[in-house]
């Protein structure tokens, strides 16, 4: 499955499907925020969370994901590979609740949509409608 969060000008859409396709389209949208000058971070979900649980340990996750979104997109790259600690998905989740407001975010997984709740919040997972 592939998510990827992204703001319009109305409100923040986020996308959920599976298949290379779909990875295609996403990287295809990094391609065009890359050619449009936007600075776009690619990140192994694994190393990222074990940062972002790293950085929120020592008491800087606000400082952290201040300087992540300072991209004009960031792609985390299979997420959901390895279960994650209640700190990690904290951490995670208040990486995408920064980006939700107005910064692009791209994300794939080989989980089922049914499964997101597993690095997610259940909030979050529920409202992910699928394309």
């Amino acid at each position: 499955m592939r998510c990827w969060i992204s703001p319009s000008s109305q409100s923040t859409r986020i996308w959920c499907s599976s298949g290379r396709r779909t990875w295609a389209r996403a990287i295809g949208i990094a391609d065009q925020a890359v050619d449009a000058g936007y600075k776009v971070h690619f990140r192994n979900a694994l190393d990222l969370v074990e940062e972002l649980e790293l950085v929120e340990m020592n008491g800087a996750l606000k400082k952290k994901i201040q300087q992540l979104a300072k991209v004009g997109a960031l792609v985390i790259d299979e997420l959901g590979c390895r279960p994650m600690s209640p700190q990690a998905r904290y951490a995670l989740f208040q990486l995408v609740n920064r980006f939700y407001e107005d910064r692009p975010l791209i994300m794939t997984t080989n989980k089922d949509f049914t499964h997101c709740g597993e690095f997610f919040h259940d909030a979050i997972a529920t409202s992910c409608p699928r394309s």
